[in-house]
Parts: structure tokens; C-alpha cells; sequence
């Protein structure tokens, strides 16, 4: 396997990303499918800059959290 050239981004372009990835809540998935920027780069430099975001995975179905109780009796 051959490796891959490594892309090297500015700060600038750094914060750009972060900066859009945050006003469009992109996930990291979303954010290499836009700037090709693996997700353990994006939240190496959400980590390096403090940002924090929501924790786990967005619920499958639109109807909220209690869902699964109802689903359950």
C-alpha cells in the first residue's frame, strides 16, 4: 500500500474550517466530506483550541429520547 501525501493546512485555514464545521454543525464525517480533513485531525484541533462539543451520536429517529421507553411497554 502506498502512503498518502500528507495535506498541511494554515491557521487560517484551521480556523475557517472549525469556524464553518461550528456555524453549520458539521459533523466530523461532514467536515472530511467538505474539506478533506480526517476526523482525528478535526478533533485534534477542536481539542487544541478548547472547543467542546455534543457528546455521542445523534438519535436515529426524529422523534426524541423518550421514544424508546414507549417502544419498551
Amino acid at each position: 500500500m502506498a502512503k498518502r501525501e500528507r495535506k498541511t493546512y494554515s491557521d487560517s485555514q484551521r480556523e475557517e474550517i472549525l469556524a464553518t464545521a461550528i456555524k453549520d454543525g458539521l459533523t466530523a464525517e461532514d467536515v472530511q466530506k467538505k474539506f478533506g480533513v480526517t476526523p482525528v485531525t478535526y478533533y485534534s484541533w477542536r481539542k487544541k483550541k478548547g472547543i467542546k462539543g455534543p457528546r455521542g451520536r445523534k438519535p436515529a429517529s426524529a422523534k426524541g429520547p423518550e421514544s424508546w421507553r414507549e417502544a419498551a411497554t
